[in-house]
């Protein structure tokens, strides 16, 4: 079918627009309505702040087969793998047909009425799995935007046309302050910023959409307005206003992730200054006008009708059973993953395993399951070093403001907020170049380039029209090996040669905080980490970053718990807070008595070449110094070791690779990041100490015995736990469903103005992660499971947390985390009705 009723002269317009005046009692509903929507939104943050977050956070408060159907009603998605994907585990043996059976069960209790609404029996779920035939599932929309629908039938898919439109104005709009073309009205809301631009913009018009520019000044100036009004022109039945706007919302989540980032935390009073609800009623508009113009609009079905209902009804048993099925799959592969890690853990409560007293040299690495395995391997050649694990911004909120410019990042997780500020006092590395090679762009020719290239209009033009001015540049990039390594912004430099534990200068750092304050967050870190009473001689604060080049996502393999960023800065102002004299002398006055020669030594571990590199050792005492010369001795047998197990998933024996992928230009896989994560544990290192984890564990330390009043616990679970949950899922679906989760093809990346990325020349900015950080190009990387959680402490203890929590409640009530302990009859699982049931050693 043509588009050509839109642009013939000769057509008439055969639905004026009249829109209906908006009465008070719909406004409202509108307004008790739209919070509710919104908070069905997960959120996402700018490239440079990239942390990972469950993209179905909003729907936590269900379980994954009832999110599944919500989701899928209102967005092309899916949240299951494919049917093959575990068959293929019945027919290699990592699943048994007794696991698929356990499982079937756990779905019968738990989903018992569907099952009984639909006649569904254990053994059809069963035949399912078991069956070679194709299994397919497909699933249609229940609510869709009138574009998708007249793209279906038309020369021009008007839904991509609309997408672009608004990610062009999104993208302009919310681009960093460095770009080179900034929006006209950035200043203003969302909304009223469309509304004003759009009323002298021709493209709209031009494309087909006759009086487009007159439309748009007809709309209402209050946003909430604009949509009630658009509902009642479409004459949406209100029981379906829920659906058509999550549709609408669903069709540009990208932006809408975004947004929802930018107000993460934020209550907003009026809901007319909200820029999601403004997005909202831009979207809406774009289908208003489209639908305004289309002949017999009133043909296409938007939401879903009684008569519908009742068909699909009907249809629905065969896809229902292959979902549960599928579920079943996931559940059995979760519960082996769970049985297998269990076989390698004390069962009984191994109080006289855990060992109390101090190593002289400690070691604290950020719970990220890459510290797992350079741990393991510094245990193994050096069996006297303690290493524990604590979430990496080490328990310091602080927003740093960098002396290299005039920006400023939040060093910690964005769960929380920044309680005080830290000042860089010196660069350290000035211009970029090379310290041999002077700069030879002007300081103001540099700044359009950059500019140019990271706009989020002219970066589409921008390899075009300047790619070949960059051929030099790009002959030399594709020889990275005859430059030395260097790691930017002030990062670990490498001069060609294999060094593991380098020491390092670096700019000072002030924080303006008073006496007591610094000493209470200094009690917190010794708290929380349980060594008030057993401190060593040494102790290292091991934060982390990664190391890769021409990287968007550079973020996304940097620290989580320092909100995207290195953790280097936490770990030397830990490191600065406990060496401090006069905090030392107010924590001895409050009963923690920290030696003289205990020394606290910051240290950065570079996740994809596994070294270390110190910081600053002036002050140091005697005795530390003797403790940091045997380590610094040990540790690149330990680094060479990690480098060795690393390189095997990347099909590479050769040490000298993880320096290529930290370099060059082109690679697109630098380091795996956190990909297969699957567990985490909180307990005494003793009870995992020589267990091989696979780099797929996040190890927190936590002894019950330091946490009488069950702080830290309640800390663990609503924060660390937290994050590494959202790390789960954002893995678990980027896996699942890249297309939709994801961010799409590395390679055809574009950045608009620093937010995120689009896919090759437009269309709506990316969530997720790349499909090159879970997939190889052969085989996934990422065995899509939700969290394991396994706890030292006692049922009743963790019960009063989640009680007490309702995010906690919602993950493990509905099946998001699965949790074990250790109680006094061995370990015990704890199902999501809240029963705790011992756990079977076999």
């Amino acid at each position: 079918m043509s588009n050509s009723f839109i642009t013939s002269s000769e057509k008439t317009v055969k639905n004026k627009f009249d829109l209906p005046m908006v009465s008070l009692n719909e406004r409202q509903q509108a307004l008790d309505l739209l919070p509710k929507l919104i908070a069905r939104l997960a959120p996402q943050w700018p490239l440079r702040d990239f942390v990972a977050v469950n993209p179905l956070h909003g729907y936590n408060d269900m379980n994954l087969l009832q999110a599944m159907r919500e989701v899928q009603s209102v967005r092309d998605a899916e949240l299951l793998m494919p049917i093959e994907h575990y068959r293929k585990h019945l027919t290699q043996g990592t699943l048994s047909k007794a696991d698929i059976v356990q499982a079937c069960s756990q779905v019968r209790e738990r989903f018992e009425v569907l099952l009984e609404a639909y006649s569904v029996s254990e053994e059809e779920i069963l035949s399912v799995l078991a069956s070679k035939a194709d299994s397919q599932v497909t699933h249609q929309k229940e609510y869709q935007t009138f574009a998708e629908q007249v793209s279906y039938s038309g020369e021009i898919t008007w839904e991509n046309v609309i997408v672009e439109e608004i990610s062009r104005h999104c993208g302009s709009l919310y681009a960093d302050g460095n770009t080179a073309w900034q929006h006209p009205y950035k200043n203003r809301g969302l909304y009223s910023a469309w509304q004003t631009l759009k009323q002298v913009d021709y493209r709209m018009d031009w494309l087909g959409l006759r009086d487009f520019r007159q439309t748009i000044g007809e709309l209402p100036e209050s946003p909430v307005d604009c949509i009630v009004a658009l509902l009642r022109w479409f004459e949406v039945p209100q029981k379906h206003w829920r659906g058509f706007l999550l549709a609408q919302w669903n069709s540009v989540v990208g932006w809408a992730s975004y947004i929802q980032g930018l107000q993460f935390g934020k209550s907003i009073a009026d809901l007319d200054d909200d820029e999601l609800v403004g997005l909202l009623a831009v979207r809406l508009a774009y289908d208003a006008c489209l639908a305004r113009v289309y002949p017999d609009r009133e043909s296409f079905k938007l939401w879903p009708t009684h008569s519908e209902s009742q068909e699909k009804d009907t249809e629905t048993r065969e896809r229902l059973v292959t979902d549960l099925a599928r579920f079943a799959g996931l559940v059995a592969c979760e519960a082996r993953y769970r049985q297998n890690l269990s076989l390698a853990l004390p069962h009984e409560r191994p109080e006289a395993v855990v060992k109390r007293t101090a190593s002289a040299t400690q070691m604290v690495f950020c719970i990220d399951v890459r510290s797992e395995v350079l741990r393991r391997q510094i245990e193994w050649v050096s069996p006297e070093v303690e290493t524990l694990g604590f979430a990496g911004f080490f328990g310091l909120p602080f927003q740093l403001h960098s002396a290299e410019n005039d920006g400023s990042v939040n060093q910690l997780p964005v769960l929380l907020s920044p309680k005080f500020h830290v000042h860089e006092t010196s660069s350290g590395t000035g211009c970029d170049c090379h310290a041999s090679q002077p700069c030879k762009k002007p300081v103001a020719v540099r700044s359009l380039i950059e500019q140019l290239g990271s706009s989020a209009v002219a970066c589409f033009g921008y390899v075009e029209t300047l790619g070949l001015t960059y051929l030099p540049k790009l002959i030399q990039r594709l020889s990275p090996s005859v430059r030395s390594w260097r790691w930017k912004k002030d990062r670990l430099t490498h001069d060609g040669q294999t060094v593991a534990n380098l020491i390092r200068k670096s700019s000072g750092l002030q924080a303006n905080i008073e006496l007591t304050e610094r000493a209470a967050l200094a009690k917190g870190i010794l708290h929380n980490l349980g060594l008030k009473k057993r401190l060593g001689t040494l102790v290292v604060f091991v934060g982390h970053g990664s190391q890769s080049t021409n990287n968007p996502f550079q973020a996304s393999l940097d620290c989580g718990a320092c909100g995207g960023h290195s953790g280097e800065s936490n770990a030397r102002m830990a490191a600065q807070l406990l060496n401090d004299p006069e905090v030392r002398k107010v924590l001895r006055q409050d009963g923690i008595d920290i030696a003289e020669e205990c020394w606290f030594m910051a240290a950065l571990h570079n996740t994809t070449t596994d070294e270390i590199s110190f910081f600053e050792e002036d002050g140091i005492s005697s005795a530390a110094k003797e403790e940091l010369a045997v380590l610094r001795k040990a540790l690149p047998q330990a680094t060479h070791r990690a480098q060795v197990e690393r390189n095997n998933r990347f099909g590479s024996n050769a040490q000298d690779s993880v320096y290529r992928r930290a370099l060059d230009w082109s690679e697109v896989r630098p380091e795996w990041g956190l990909v297969n994560n699957a567990a985490f544990i909180a307990a005494p290192r003793d009870l995992t100490k020589g267990l091989t984890l696979d780099g797929r564990v996040f190890l927190h330390s936590y002894d019950p015995a330091t946490d009488e009043e069950g702080t830290i616990l309640e800390l663990i679970l609503t924060a660390p736990v937290v994050v590494a949950h959202w790390i789960n899922t954002q893995y678990y679906f980027s896996t699942v469903d890249p297309k939709s989760f994801g961010s799409g093809n590395k390679v055809l990346h574009s950045v608009m103005g620093g937010v995120g990325v689009v896919e090759g020349n437009g269309g709506d900015l990316k969530t997720g992660l790349p499909w090159q950080s879970v997939h190889d190009g052969e085989k996934f990387q990422h065995e899509p499971l939700r969290l394991s959680v396994f706890l030292y402490a006692k049922p009743e203890a963790i019960d009063r947390v989640i009680e007490k929590h309702p995010i906690v409640q919602n993950l493990v009530r509905n099946g998001w985390i699965h949790l074990t302990c250790w109680g006094n009859s061995g370990l015990l699982e704890r199902e999501p009705e809240g029963r705790w049931l011992k756990l079977a050693k076999n």
